[in-house]
């Protein structure tokens, strides 16, 4: 029975070499550091929402809507920007709050495969709107299975790569 810690068996030519990882402690390794920069990523991007706006200089050394916070929150389906010069046929702004009193405005549609699309680079500074980078989109939205008339949604991205993060090791 080996009685050496658990471990030394991470460490090449059978635990001989305590300087370099046999290929698990490599896969051990590489796991804590991908884990390490998710983590360290996904902080970040939370905490832009809690400082003050970047300062984005142009070219010419003049601050570019310095004063222009990034985040956007649209509280009501009333204030969505929807994309120009696209049809939105089919969706209605609904208030399902009215039975209690309460306004909760949203859109709804009634027939498959309508369409809605947003905009949210809209009120979105220039150095936003034009200028490649990453930009975090959170939507919050009403699907029940126990409503028969509610059907799937999908989001989908023009003009750029939409993807959901990926933190396998967050």
């Amino acid at each position: 029975v080996d009685r050496r810690p658990c471990f030394l068996q991470l460490y090449a030519r059978r635990s001989a070499d305590i300087v370099h990882p046999n290929p698990w402690g490599h896969q051990l390794l590489g796991g804590l550091a991908a884990r390490y920069v998710a983590n360290s990523l996904l902080t970040a991007a939370e905490d832009t929402s809690r400082r003050e706006p970047a300062q984005f200089v142009d070219p010419d050394g003049l601050s570019a809507n310095a004063t222009t916070k990034v985040e956007r929150c649209y509280q009501s389906a009333s204030s969505l920007p929807l994309a120009k010069n696209e049809s939105h046929k089919g969706w209605r702004l609904v208030d399902e709050g009215a039975a209690k009193g309460v306004p909760k405005m949203g859109l709804l549609s009634t027939r498959l495969h309508d369409t809605l699309s947003l905009d949210i680079t809209t009120d979105m500074p220039d150095h936003i709107r034009f200028n490649c980078g990453l930009l975090s989109v959170k939507v919050n939205y009403l699907l029940s299975t126990t409503i028969p008339t509610q059907g799937a949604i999908l989001f989908s991205c023009r003009g750029c790569s939409c993807a959901q993060p990926a933190t396998p090791f967050a």
